[in-house]
């Protein structure tokens, strides 16, 4: 995961350029959800906006960092997310599962969804169809205390979700609670409520698990790779220098992994090229 720089007011002007008449209908519609008390539309009108959401996100899913098809080809490997889902949240099927953390009630399930955020904007990401539909689904555990409608702002913090949204600029930064070991996704943190938080994403939307992922970082690796070792041999040599700008640039895919490869190699040489190594190897071999 990394963090997409974006405010309320950038995201809804995005919105606004790519459906017109979107913002209206949609607060129309959020009015007659909120009066009901719970989400119960046969047929919804978020999806008009994933270009919005796509522009913001480099064409990548917001949670597993895959690049996705652009929208020219309709993005249809696109799913708006409901960061907190609209209907019932479910409980985490298997809570042992996760031994860092601490849920507030039954695994962290109960509650009638948040539907009064069903079309706020600064409740969807964009996301892959395997992390929304398969991994995450309507599961949203909490630390602290579930928020119930029609739930401020303050409240919504309050709860202390497991979950992280990197468009979301109040949230944590996605690399402080996740770096990479070369290939594999692991807890910036050794202990606390960020190390939980890192620790369930890393396991719900298995990361370091799924075959696609893990190759497609490995081939990340081996494109930067050699431009780094240049780096630390002391290229200082513009083409260099393009090349590190371009490999810090969140739109590329899996940029956090490649983020912290290349703060390996400043901070431990010898274990960057052993990755460096066994990166080609993987590559090589598919």
């Amino acid at each position: 995961m990394i963090r997409y720089p974006v405010t309320r007011a950038a995201l809804t002007a995005a919105v606004d350029r790519h459906a017109p008449t979107w913002s209206r209908r949609a607060k129309r519609r959020q009015t007659l959800i909120t009066k009901a008390g719970a989400y119960g539309e046969k047929k919804s009108i978020w999806s008009e906006i994933k270009p919005a959401l796509t522009d913001f996100q480099k064409n990548k899913c917001g949670y597993c960092e895959r690049k996705l098809e652009a929208p020219e080809y309709g993005a249809i490997e696109w799913d708006i997310e409901h960061f907190r889902p609209k209907s019932a949240v479910a409980p985490l099927p298997d809570p042992l599962q996760y031994p860092h953390i601490a849920l507030n009630g039954p695994g962290g399930g109960g509650g009638s969804g948040y539907y009064w955020l069903a079309y706020d904007v600064e409740n969807y990401l964009g996301a892959c169809k395997i992390c929304n539909t398969i991994m995450k689904g309507t599961l949203f555990p909490v630390a602290g205390t579930r928020c119930v409608a029609p739930g401020t702002p303050a409240q919504l913090a309050g709860e202390r979700a497991y979950l992280c949204h990197p468009l979301n600029p109040s949230d944590a930064d996605p690399q402080d609670l996740i770096t990479f070991d070369g290939v594999l996704a692991i807890p910036a943190h050794a202990s606390g409520f960020d190390r939980a938080r890192a620790d369930l994403i890393i396991s719900l939307f298995r990361l370091n698990d799924r075959e696609e992922l893990v190759n497609e970082r490995a081939r990340q690796i081996v494109l930067f790779g050699g431009y780094f070792e240049k780096h630390h041999r002391g290229d200082r040599s513009p083409r260099i220098a393009e090349i590190l700008n371009f490999a810090d640039n969140p739109g590329i895919p899996h940029a956090s992994c490649v983020r912290a490869h290349a703060r390996m190699w400043a901070d431990d040489p010898g274990r960057a090229r052993e990755i460096w190594a066994l990166c080609e190897k993987m590559t090589f071999s598919l």
